[in-house]
């Protein structure tokens, strides 16, 4: 790792990424949030904590995250989600897929999916194709996929 690497290179490499909950009500910390939060996920991850670790970790790998976002987890008898905290220059990388993934999302010959983070693969034909741009993923989709 060199100084000089931006955010997205930084992330690319890491093991872990950053963990984010929605659905617990705002407010719900009262006057101790610390305490709270330690609770909190120690509920949520009350099956799916680490072999040698008595709490639970905030920090997951990224394919371990994806096999708890399958999970149907619960806070205080409320669904909760649970999804990776990316640095803003990374969600709007990621985001700028949108109009791709909108596309695709009736068809079903095709597969598609975020690579890596900042990536979208789209598999047709039986031949996967990696996509580095939003703009150069919508070019193969609108020739190869949907022609006008």
């Amino acid at each position: 790792m060199t100084v000089n690497m931006n955010v997205v290179e930084f992330w690319d490499e890491c093991e872990i990424v950053g963990l984010g909950v929605k659905g617990i009500p705002k407010g719900s910390e009262g006057p101790q949030p610390t305490k709270f939060v330690a609770e909190a996920l120690r509920e949520i991850f009350a099956l799916l904590r680490h072999r040698s670790s008595p709490t639970p970790i905030v920090h997951w790998r990224q394919n371990r995250l994806k096999a708890i976002q399958a999970k149907q987890l619960k806070f205080q008898d409320k669904n909760v989600h649970v999804f990776p905290d990316f640095p803003p220059e990374i969600a709007k990388k990621r985001a700028a897929y949108y109009d791709v993934k909108r596309l695709l999302r009736p068809r079903s010959d095709v597969k598609y999916g975020l690579r890596g983070l900042t990536g979208l693969r789209i598999t047709y034909n039986n031949a996967e194709n990696i996509f580095d741009s939003p703009a150069e993923a919508m070019t193969f989709v609108k020739h190869c996929i949907i022609p006008v």
